[in-house]
């Protein structure tokens, strides 16, 4: 019975899905006269992505939609513009669309 209850705790804990479900990543994009931050969020099944310029004050929203996470792969599905971009996960880096972003 001990061995049983050994095997599926050792079981379940090598087969603990992972998640980036309230994970926040930081992605800058640097020209020569300013620089973008980029704040990417992820929610239970929804992400926001927000940008801020350099040079103003406020952030604005660049998309949003709903994401699917298959560990290292991403989807995030584009409201704004009806389509969608993968991105792929390593350790505390997001690499999607051209940008690295990294986990806050």
């Amino acid at each position: 019975m001990i061995l049983m209850v050994g095997i599926c705790f050792t079981m379940t804990s090598c087969t603990k899905e992972k998640s980036i479900k309230g994970t926040t990543w930081i992605g800058v994009v640097s020209f020569e006269s300013h620089s973008i931050t980029y704040t990417l969020s992820f929610y239970e099944s929804t992400y926001s992505m927000e940008g801020k310029y350099s040079f103003e004050d406020d952030p604005y929203t660049v998309m949003s939609g709903t994401y699917t996470y298959n560990d290292p792969v991403v989807i995030l599905n584009i409201n704004e513009e009806n389509r969608s971009v993968s991105g792929t996960v390593s350790g505390n880096k997001l690499s999607l669309d051209g940008i690295i972003f990294e986990k806050k």
